[in-house]
């Protein structure tokens, strides 16, 4: 569970700098070749990048990493299924 008051960017990972930074062609860019907007930080807080991207307001940033998260969980289910 991530703590939004705690977290520290320095602790995080490229999909997470992009994120807090909103640099949306880079976060689209790192989804697209596969970085886990779901993954949790370094830090105590243990953010992920959809966390990161709602704590500073970056709407669109945010948008794009939750859709690629419930795309994953949708692969995610599909793959148990099979």
């Amino acid at each position: 569970q991530c703590n939004r008051a705690t977290a520290n960017p320095p602790h995080t990972l490229p999909l997470h700098v992009a994120a807090v930074n909103a640099n949306l062609p880079m976060v689209q860019l790192l989804v697209q070749f596969g970085a886990d907007p779901l993954k949790p930080d370094y830090s105590a807080a243990r953010c992920c990048a959809v966390d990161f991207g709602i704590v500073r307001g970056h709407l669109s940033v945010t948008c794009v990493l939750e859709e690629a998260a419930l795309t994953a969980e949708d692969q995610s289910t599909t793959n148990l299924r099979a």
